[in-house]
């Protein structure tokens, strides 16, 4: 008993630290970029008010600004009513990291983020964690209290080990597939690294706006050379020697990466769909601010 209290208050602890962290950072940086990016379905008419320099003229209503006797125009607010779904990978192969951080972690603090942009801007937020199978879904609602369960959620999971056996893309892609018939936003957090995932995710990103976040650390790719080195995979749990020093065992390991690299980014480029990358060496915020930018020039 005494040690689930511990647990509680190490999470809520942790869930307050992530909340203060990426507020501020939402507040700062994202909240009007996120709203830029993500235009609503339309505008609603809201009133009328008297012409200021800088109004658009064609919103000069002339028929109330004969009556007044001064110029008015419509006064229009934006009809959001959009919804965010982030689909976070909490397969094993996330609980690597070589740096300051696990990706896990920094996929965290990413979706800390987004969610929170979301509140601010009033859309529904939902969340599907999945590794080869859906751990758990959240249906999207509004509100602070709705993160904060998506925060807790996910921070649950920051250090747990999953029994899953590899990575299933195909799972949540399939379940939005279902679920969801009108366009929704999904932020898709994964390293992307699995097989067989091409044909759900072209059906996807055909309904949808899908955004792949690839969490990635330097280390699976450029291993030094310090001789034998025990090895696990995260995703089977499999112990291994690996000869670091061996030139060809790991050229070999970074020709399979790069050809998973290769099938990984094609798939995108095929399906138009957009990509941010993130680096356990590296804070998520100046990718993701790069994306808003990039993503506001297309507007």
């Amino acid at each position: 008993m005494e040690n689930n209290l511990t647990l509680n208050k190490e999470m809520w602890k942790k869930i307050r630290e992530v909340e203060i962290k990426t507020s501020k950072v939402v507040s700062d940086l994202f909240s009007g970029d996120y709203k830029s990016t993500f235009k609503g379905k339309g505008l609603d008419f809201k009133e009328f008010k008297e012409y200021e320099q800088g109004d658009d003229p064609k919103y000069i209503d002339w028929k109330v600004s004969a009556k007044t006797g001064s110029i008015h125009v419509k006064k229009f607010s934006e009809e959001r009513e959009l919804t965010l779904i982030i689909a976070l990978d909490v397969s094993n192969s996330t609980l690597f990291g070589s740096n300051i951080q696990l990706k896990r972690e920094l996929a965290i603090e990413f979706t800390a983020s987004i969610a929170f942009s979301g509140m601010k801007n009033n859309d529904k937020v939902g969340l599907i964690l999945f590794s080869d199978h859906i751990v758990e879904f959240i249906p999207p609602k509004k509100g602070r209290n709705h993160v904060i369960r998506i925060l807790k959620t996910i921070i649950s999971y920051t250090y747990k080990k999953d029994s899953a056996k590899y990575t299933d893309i195909n799972k949540p892609l399939k379940l939005i597939n279902k679920l969801f018939n009108k366009k929704v936003i999904i932020f898709f957090v994964s390293d992307f690294l699995a097989d067989g995932f091409e044909k759900e995710i072209k059906i996807t990103s055909y309904k949808h706006d899908l955004i792949g976040v690839i969490i990635n650390d330097s280390r699976e790719y450029n291993i030094p050379a310090v001789g034998l080195i025990e090895m696990q995979d995260n995703e089977t749990n499999e112990r291994y020697l690996l000869d670091t020093s061996d030139k060809k065992i790991m050229l070999a390991l970074k020709d399979n990466l790069n050809k998973k690299y290769e099938v990984r980014d094609n798939i995108f480029i095929k399906n138009r769909i957009d990509k941010i990358t993130l680096t356990t060496d590296q804070s998520y915020i100046i990718p993701l601010n790069n994306f808003f930018k990039r993503r506001e020039k297309r507007v």
